[in-house]
């Protein structure tokens, strides 16, 4: 489908989300949250947030308030650059590693509305969604060419969006010993296979 406005319904929905892919979701020092609104908020690290879920990020009484990534220990992240009481509401993006996915848009009160963009199997989408979240419709758009694909992590990134003041590669620096226990953290593999630390994702040259 041609991305002319004259042609394409969807093609402002298009050009604005391709710009949302190439930017990171959040800046860690943006002055946006330098502000009354975010004086009593305090920076979280791992902090155990629903059922296998951990959360890094601004938290405002124990829950995402401002920047940050929710993640599950299966390969699940949600970044967001405005977390609301708990809830995603503003711009971000949806991440899995089994398959690889990366999904990208801006969310209402906790739900997808309007165009989103999707990257799977090497392609890219547009999703419609009705202001409840129902998913109305998808439209093939165009060969993935932006993303790669982290050798540490496995997680779909575009690289002009993988900065360090946007770390979403979680590793752990060591190897599991025999008993399946990180020395970095003490943790078992079982429990937290994703990793301890965050860092930027990173490829081989040669990709």
């Amino acid at each position: 489908m041609s991305d002319d406005p004259s042609t394409d319904p969807v093609a402002t929905a298009k050009k604005d989300l391709d710009l949302l892919m190439r930017a990171p979701p959040f800046s860690a020092i943006s002055p946006k949250y330098i502000g009354r609104e975010w004086q009593s908020c305090c920076v979280v690290s791992n902090l155990a947030y629903g059922k296998d879920q951990k959360y890094s990020g601004f938290s405002l009484d124990g829950d995402p308030h401002g920047w940050g990534v929710l993640e599950h220990h299966v390969g699940l992240t949600h970044s967001c650059g405005s977390w609301k009481h708990g809830v995603a509401d503003g711009s971000g993006m949806l991440t899995t590693t089994t398959p690889p996915t990366a999904l990208y848009g801006t969310w209402t009160n906790g739900t997808r509305v309007g165009f989103f963009a999707l990257c799977k199997e090497g392609a890219m989408y547009i999703e419609e969604y009705s202001a409840s979240g129902e998913l109305l419709r998808r439209i093939k758009w165009r060969r993935d060419k932006l993303h790669k694909k982290c050798d540490r992590c496995s997680t779909l990134f575009i690289p002009s969006a993988n900065t360090p003041d946007c770390s979403l590669c979680r590793y752990h620096p060591e190897e599991p010993d025999h008993n399946g226990t990180y020395a970095c953290c003490g943790s078992m593999k079982v429990y937290n296979p994703r990793g301890c630390a965050l860092t930027i994702h990173t490829v081989a040259e040669s990709d």
